[in-house]
C-alpha cells in the first residue's frame, strides 16, 4: 500500500501528468453527469429560450455518504430538476 500512495505522490509532482488526470477526471465527470440531463422541451417566444429538465444523481457514485437527519438515513438517490430562460 505504501508503495501503491508514493506512486500517486510522484504522479502528483509531475505537472504534465497531473494535467491529464484531472482532465480525463473531468471529462468523465462532465460526461457522467450530462448523459443523464434530458432537455425536452425548447420554447422560442418573445425573443426567449427556453430549457427545463431533470436528472437524478446518486450519491454513492461519486463517494458521498447520504446525509441522516433525526437519526434517519435520507435517500441516496437526489432528483434534479431545473429551468433556464434566456432572453435576448
Amino acid at each position: 500500500m505504501k508503495k501503491f500512495l508514493d506512486t500517486l505522490i510522484n504522479i502528483y509532482n509531475i505537472e504534465e501528468l497531473r494535467g491529464r488526470i484531472i482532465t480525463t477526471l473531468t471529462l468523465l465527470l462532465v460526461y457522467r453527469v450530462g448523459a443523464q440531463v434530458v432537455l425536452p422541451v425548447i420554447n422560442r417566444e418573445n425573443n426567449k429560450i427556453q430549457l427545463d429538465g431533470n436528472f437524478k444523481i446518486s450519491l454513492n457514485e461519486f463517494g458521498i455518504k447520504a446525509p441522516s437527519f433525526m437519526l434517519a438515513e435520507m435517500q441516496d438517490l437526489i432528483d434534479l430538476s431545473f429551468s433556464l430562460e434566456f432572453v435576448k
